[in-house]
């Protein structure tokens, strides 16, 4: 996933964490920046957390500065760059 990917919104049913967007809902969006963060745990082990921030098509799912930041599992992608 990069920049300029078109991407939809996926429905995760077993999701335990609230749902934002509306059930049925699967928003249209353009990826604008790939987000890749280093956390380490006590053990010293990293992870890697990937975050995509999103400018989606209906402007109210959208955060206050335009964008969304969302989950890379979230998205599915429909048109590569």
């Amino acid at each position: 996933m990069k920049s300029g990917d078109l991407v939809r919104y996926v429905e995760r049913p077993r999701a335990t964490l609230p749902k934002v967007v509306p059930r049925g809902k699967r928003p249209l969006g353009l990826v604008i920046f790939v987000k890749e963060k280093s956390l380490v745990d006590e053990r010293e082990s990293d992870v890697i957390m990937i975050t995509i921030l999103v400018k989606w098509a209906n402007p109210k799912w959208n955060g206050k500065n335009g964008i969304s930041e969302e989950c890379k599992t979230d998205l599915e992608i429909l048109q590569k760059l």
